[in-house]
């Protein structure tokens, strides 16, 4: 019996496994010998196999995340946005703040900068619209 048509793709109603799949899916079978694995990989770990070390710190341990507390340094929330710029680049400059802070803080910055424009040029386009 044919199973496929003239240009190769199977017939409709006719399985491409007729035997179906196997008893024990590979998942299955994984599971039924995860303990002998995870033993092999522990073996491995403590003769010194770097890989199976990651492997394994990197399914049983959660990453640690970055954390820094809080800085104070000189800053003027109301000089225009330019000079406070300055004023987070001298911080780290002279190690009163971390870089990554500094980096965090500029990068807000500029997004403040991008919605004062933003906010600028609708008041200055309402107010074209006005007077016409």
């Amino acid at each position: 019996m044919a199973t496929r048509d003239e240009r190769g793709r199977f017939i409709k109603g006719v399985s491409g496994n007729a035997a179906g799949r196997p008893p024990a899916s590979l998942r299955q079978r994984l599971q039924e010998g995860s303990p002998g694995i995870v033993e092999k990989v522990l073996q491995m770990a403590v003769e010194g196999d770097v890989q199976a070390c990651r492997l394994i710190l990197e399914r049983t341990c959660s990453p640690i995340k970055a954390h820094s507390d809080p800085v104070r340094f000189d800053f003027d929330e109301t000089a225009p946005l330019a000079e406070q710029a300055r004023m987070i680049l001298k911080a780290v400059s002279l190690g009163e703040l971390p870089t990554e802070q500094g980096v965090a803080l500029l990068s807000g910055m500029a997004s403040v900068a991008r919605m004062v424009e933003l906010d600028e040029i609708e008041r200055r386009l309402a107010a074209i619209e006005n007077k016409a």
